[in-house]
């Protein structure tokens, strides 16, 4: 995790059992350091804390130190943060935790500076000299707490269908997004709501809010991780592959369901990024993550008004973007921890005129290309970058694009050769063992392939990907483990929420339910539904962190429509049909028939004649077949309104 490959003279252990075996060896607390590698904490704690003589000495000499990379540990992070937020009441990273060698917790901090961290620890070891059987009687106590929390469903709550308002009580009608503090993009529940297309006011203010704002990179392209504030100005500058390939997904998808240009232009350039600078050197796979390493906070990114004119030449973009010769706003802690505004003297561009101003964009980009201050983390992680080959799959139907179709079909080879059944690839060998996340993922960037091709190859991975997921991750009440075990955890957690990307056992449901239809298994809808049920149970109803689990409720409880596309083999406007076939209707399975293992019933009369055709089929009864794409398109129309 560390940039420069050093770390000092702390002597720290990867997470595991030479770690675990030294704490019951010397009886001493283990030090674990939880952190990922584009997170701004993780970099001041390398250039201030871990390099720190007074902080080296302590660690050294009385814990156990260990780091771990939550991206490389997802479940095992999941577990920690969720003590974490039990005991200090809120959570982050980076997350340093204090665990006895049992590896319950005793508590958790922050980052601090070296005299803050250096007291607290020499505290914590006192209390765990003078009252070691106290200590592990309470941390005990927490991790079965956390173990209860984690592992079982309350079978009290009663909720299990969508909760609308529950979901509308969090809406920013103001600016857009969920609450009014720090804002996160939320694709999984932004996807719910377009497709449910009853909140299609709030759905613009959001998109337009976050197209515009600073959490959108408009020189380089991309997304931010988050922003700061509630206006979507002040980001945090990290950019991650999970959140780009979801909210390319999104702006590619509300561009069609839409048709708004602007939400074609977000997603082109978030794409064209993706394929740029998470891909580059890859051959096929995308890097985890961008962060800014430099030595000030945004310093890749921000610009003073000075520079900004100097590159830019154009007065009116500098005001149509939003620059000003103080800068942005930035929040400190002033006196009595309440915050103060201070002017930064730099801005982040964000568009608040109506001109794009590509030209002075594009010399800005040029510009910037030759700053110092960002790292790539060459991780490939098997769910993000199922993730990825998702967005590109889609926006190449949604956006009618080939070349983004040849990205995903790289990627999808690369996933396939190189990822396997690994959690990730890193300096080309493959690392971890697979989780949830990855293979529902997976699952779906498979679905997705094949739904843009028709080729029995995606289709099969789809399905030997979703039925060992579902072997190794399931509970046996309809809801799925995050990991195949709990070797080296305190907990097995179940997944049901979108957090920190949209719940991986809600999207394998909806896989599961795809692959019903198209291989003739109504035990996998059964599959599907139980999981719905279970997810809504966990979550009560659902809210701003159940947008995948109401998707899946919508999808495998609503009237099934099946659009069957029978080509010929010369057909060469095929994306032109599957584009036709996206609609806002809940229920709708896209089938290109021709692949070996189909259910033949669907086949079955629809073989390719001299022309392609669609054939739409509700409630068991098919329409005459539409000829052409504009006709399928008008068919489903109709179908939408009746």
């Amino acid at each position: 995790m560390s940039r420069s490959g050093e770390l000092g003279a702390v002597n720290w252990l990867p997470w595991g059992r030479e770690a675990f075996e030294k704490a019951r060896e010397e009886n001493k607390l283990l030090f674990v350091s939880i952190s990922y590698p584009a997170c701004r904490g993780l970099v001041n704690m390398e250039r201030v804390l871990f390099v720190d003589p007074g902080f080296i000495e302590t660690v050294n000499s009385r814990f156990i130190p260990v780091r771990m990379d939550r991206e490389m540990f997802p479940a095992t992070d999941f577990v920690y943060m969720s003590a974490a937020v039990a005991i200090r009441k809120e959570g982050g990273w980076p997350n340093n935790m204090f665990l006895t060698p049992d590896l319950d917790p005793v508590i958790s901090v922050g980052y601090g500076k070296p005299p803050d961290m250096v007291k607290v620890m020499n505290d914590v070891d006192a209390l765990w000299l003078k009252s070691t059987p106290q200590v592990r009687a309470h941390a005990a106590h927490i991790g079965k707490v956390i173990k209860i929390h984690l592992e079982t469903v309350d079978k009290t709550r009663e909720e299990r269908d969508p909760d609308l308002e529950k979901l509308r009580i969090s809406m920013d009608m103001n600016q857009g997004g969920f609450g009014t503090g720090s804002k996160f993009p939320m694709a999984g529940v932004m996807e719910f709501l377009l497709m449910e297309g009853n909140d299609d006011g709030f759905i613009k203010l959001t998109l337009d809010k976050m197209a515009r704002g600073g959490i959108f990179d408009h020189v380089g392209g991309g997304f931010f991780r988050c922003t700061v504030d509630r206006g979507w100005e002040n980001p945090q500058f990290e950019k991650l592959l999970c959140d780009n390939a979801l909210m390319a997904s999104l702006y590619s998808h509300a561009a069609s369901a839409l048709d708004d240009g602007v939400y074609e232009y977000t997603a082109r350039k978030t794409l064209d990024f993706i394929e740029r600078e998470f891909g580059e050197g890859l051959d096929g796979g995308f890097a985890g993550s961008i962060g800014d390493d430099g030595a000030e906070d945004g310093e890749y990114y921000t610009w003073s008004m000075e520079e900004a004119r100097e590159v830019a030449r154009d007065d009116q973009f500098l005001e149509d973007y939003g620059f000003t010769g103080k800068g942005d706003i930035s929040l400190i802690e002033g006196a009595g921890g309440i915050p103060r505004i201070i002017h930064t003297g730099k801005s982040i561009p964000r568009r608040i005129g109506v001109r794009l101003g590509t030209e002075a964009l594009a010399r800005m980009k040029k510009a910037r290309e030759v700053r110092q201050g960002i790292y790539r983390d060459e991780k490939v992680i098997a769910a993000w970058q199922g993730m990825a080959i998702s967005a590109f799959a889609k926006a190449a139907v949604t956006l009618d694009d080939s070349h983004y179709l040849a990205v995903a079909l790289k990627a999808g080879e690369f996933a396939m050769n190189s990822i396997g059944w690994s959690h990730c690839v890193f300096g080309g060998k493959r690392k971890g063992r697979i989780n949830l996340e990855d293979g529902a993922y997976m699952a779906m960037a498979y679905w997705d392939l094949f739904e843009a091709t028709g080729e029995e190859k995606w289709l099969a991975a789809c399905r030997e990907m979703t039925d060992a997921s579902r072997q190794k991750f399931a509970t046996g009440d309809g809801g799925y483990f995050m990991v195949d075990n709990s070797e080296g955890l305190i907990a097995r957690p179940r997944n049901y929420e979108d957090q920190p990307y949209p719940s991986a056992a809600a999207v394998l449901g909806r896989v599961d339910w795809r692959l019903s239809i198209a291989l003739g298994q109504p035990e996998r809808a059964k599959y599907s539904a139980d999981t719905a049920i279970n997810l809504l149970l966990s979550l009560n109803g659902g809210g701003m962190l159940g947008g995948e689990a109401m998707s899946l409720h919508r999808e495998v409880f609503s009237s099934t429509v099946e659009i069957l596309y029978s080509f010929t083999e010369s057909e060469l406007d095929r994306r032109r049909w599957m584009q036709s076939g996206h609609h806002r209707r809940w229920g709708t399975a896209r089938i290109p028939l021709g692949a070996a293992s189909l259910n033949r019933v669907l086949s079955f009369g629809r073989k390719p004649t001299d022309v392609s055709r669609a054939f739409v089929c509700f409630n068991r009864s098919c329409d005459s077949p539409a000829t052409s794409p504009d006709e399928l398109k008008a068919m489903l129309e109709k179908l939408e309104i009746e």
